[in-house]
């Protein structure tokens, strides 16, 4: 989230979107790199190899950060002043109320399918068409590719396209059909294309959600991506929680059912209540629309 912030702090609004979808990309690269990496330095090191490159690649970027990033607020008397308890939920859902209430619903959302897909997706995929750990590897990297093209590159032309608005309804609604498709598949070659689609309605709502919320906060930009990222860690909380039960106690399907609904509701609930509809980006100008 602070990362987040700083891009808030030094970006134009009419760059937001596209600004957090690059930094999607990156954390993609590295969800795609990683485990890779981490493959060849057990390969030729040790098991506990991969957790010591780790710590070093994280000691050099703390180093880097501390030496090389230039301060982002330039308003150097801005103080933080934390009014509420630490674990007080309810500062995070006073935010609900606000303009910004229904993008930080769509983040939750996101972040429980994303959640509920992990935890589900390996269990109906060994039951149903016995695949393992290495098939399974090759689906998640196989999404990370989909998220690094779709954030990186296509994402600003899209927005650009059909707004944001639109762009976050259209996520929303590939993510929703997506999901509900993907425990009634006969085949692994059905079940492939529908997984990848997932990726790409993820790729879609979730960076052009949080740019539009920073560039609506009205606050400290470290403030606003916090109580975001804040909803986004409720959806990783409940998510597997749900997944499992439901998965074990009421259907294979169920978890799947209900994260679809969730996000088709929140589709649609984001036309309505979304109150900026367009950022139309071009070399010339940036037109605002609002309803």
């Amino acid at each position: 989230p602070t990362a987040r912030a700083y891009i808030g702090d030094v970006t134009s609004k009419e760059d937001r979107v596209a600004s957090m979808g690059k930094i999607g990309a990156a954390m993609a690269s590295g969800m795609l790199l990683g485990p890779a990496i981490s493959s060849g330095l057990v390969a030729i090191g040790e098991i506990n190899t991969p957790f010591f490159v780790a710590a070093v690649v994280s000691l050099f970027n703390a180093v880097s950060v501390s030496l090389f990033l230039p301060e982002s607020l330039k308003q150097k008397s801005q103080k933080l002043i934390i009014r509420e308890g630490v674990l007080n939920f309810l500062t995070v859902f006073r935010n609900l109320k606000t303009e910004q209430g229904i993008l930080f619903l769509i983040l939750f959302t996101w972040s429980f399918s994303m959640s509920n897909k992990q935890v589900s997706f390996p269990l109906l995929g060994q039951e149903r068409f016995g695949i393992g750990a290495e098939t399974i590897g090759y689906f998640f990297t196989a999404a990370a590719v989909v998220s690094i093209v779709m954030q990186g590159y296509l994402l600003p032309k899209i927005v650009n396209w059909l707004g944001e608005k639109r762009t976050i309804f259209l996520g929303l609604m590939v993510m929703g059909l997506s999901t509900v498709i993907l425990p009634f598949s006969l085949t692994l070659l059905f079940l492939i294309p529908f997984y990848l689609l997932w990726g790409v309605g993820g790729a879609l709502n979730r960076p052009t959600a949080e740019g539009m919320i920073s560039r609506l906060s009205k606050v400290g930009q470290g403030t606003t991506m916090g109580i975001a990222h804040s909803f986004e860690s409720l959806g990783r909380v409940f998510g597997p929680l749900l997944a499992g039960f439901l998965y074990g106690q009421v259907a294979p399907e169920a978890p799947f059912i209900l994260s679809a609904l969730m996000l088709i509701i929140l589709a649609f609930a984001g036309l309505k209540y979304i109150k900026i509809s367009n950022l139309r980006i071009s070399s010339e100008k940036t037109t605002l629309v609002v309803d």
